[in-house]
């Protein structure tokens, strides 16, 4: 990978353990004078002569893409009134951009114009070479309305420069460079029912999550439930709500209600995920869940469906007759990150663990 200019050298915050430490010197912001704003770093980022210098937090290389977080924020100013620019994210690939945390909430203030010849990305890491900083409209518009700036308009206002290293963490922390792997066969569609299937009325599934996970997120706002769901502190407990099963194969497709939270806020982490389906009859067993609330800065996610887990070790259910009727139950079953989850939990490896599930339901 290419290293040049100002270099910013960052290590990985995998979020199924604690996140790693930022090394070397950190990514460089220099906006023109000439668009009427000035910028001010705000600790622990940095002034200098070239420009504000931000300490990075977290790398994510995602195949041909990588995001980039960084510690401190910037605090524009324009005729005596201030914005400040908060929990600064570099998405590095063939559109590269700029967002922000502006007033609570997350914007797309520029675009990057960093063609293959300014970036790069691999398993090592990434970097943009001193590539031109343009306003989008959007973002103009909010400077001008909160800056009372009315000269600020889209187009280039600066230049940017970050050279993100996938380095060794300390003890207790991650050292591998998240990397995606293969797509997840059929995507979001589920199984088809047979004719021969019987319908699921009811259970439950259990899902107890990568406990350096949970322990991570217990230094922000933690792990929660929603819309039914439950949890413990360890386990969350999904409500069943409907799907089927084969007698003659022994697997299913099983719906359930509720959402699963996660929450970091000094991290900029607010995920939540709903509506988990779990399909034991795909040919690659996989949990597939829409996506309520989304924290890795891609555009449109958020309401999309999406196979976040791989279920490993789903062979037949076992059946039992009772009181209250037939069940079915899978017991014990890993779950680990497909390639499409990768980006949603920022840092976290492909096939890497998310814990362990077990499904009751009710046959009808």
């Amino acid at each position: 990978m290419s290293r040049a200019l100002s270099a910013a050298a960052l290590s990985l915050a995998a979020l199924l353990a604690p996140a790693a430490l930022a090394a070397a010197q950190p990514t460089r912001i220099a906006l023109d004078e000439r668009a009427g704003l000035t910028a001010v770093a705000v600790a622990p980022a940095t002034a200098s002569s070239r420009g504000a210098a931000l300490p990075t937090r977290t790398v994510t290389v995602a195949g041909p893409r990588a995001t980039v977080t960084h510690r401190g924020a910037l605090r524009l100013r324009s005729r005596g009134r201030t914005l400040e620019l908060s929990a600064i994210r570099v998405r590095i690939g063939a559109r590269s951009a700029l967002t922000a945390r502006v007033a609570g909430q997350r914007r797309r203030l520029f675009v990057i114009a960093a063609p293959a010849t300014r970036r790069t990305v691999d398993a090592t890491g990434a970097s943009i070479t001193d590539a031109p900083l343009r306003l989008t409209r959007s973002g103009a518009a909010l400077l001008r309305e909160r800056l009372r700036a009315p000269a600020v308009r889209p187009g280039q206002i600066g230049r940017i420069d970050l050279d993100a290293d996938a380095t060794t963490a300390p003890a207790g922390a991650p050292t591998a460079p998240t990397v995606t792997g293969p797509p997840t066969p059929g995507g979001a569609a589920l199984t088809a029912r047979p004719a021969t299937a019987v319908p699921i009325v009811g259970g439950r599934v259990r899902w107890s999550p990568r406990a350096s996970w949970l322990g991570y997120l217990q230094q922000g706002e933690g792990a929660s439930a929603e819309g039914g769901a439950a949890f413990d502190g360890a386990t969350y407990a999904l409500p069943v709500s409907g799907g089927w099963f084969d007698r003659a194969t022994g697997r299913g497709v099983i719906a359930t209600t509720g959402t699963t939270r996660f929450r970091y806020g000094a991290h900029d982490i607010d995920s939540a995920y709903g509506a988990w389906t779990y399909d034991l009859a795909a040919t690659t067993p996989k949990a597939v869940a829409t996506i309520e609330r989304d924290s890795s800065g891609i555009p449109g996610l958020a309401g999309r469906r999406r196979p976040i887990q791989l279920v490993k070790g789903a062979g037949p259910g076992a059946l039992a007759a009772g009181a209250a009727g037939e069940t079915v139950t899978w017991t014990d079953l890993p779950v680990t990150l497909s390639a499409e989850g990768v980006e949603l939990f920022l840092a976290y490896l492909y096939d890497s663990d998310q814990g362990r599930i077990t499904i009751e339901a009710s046959l009808g």
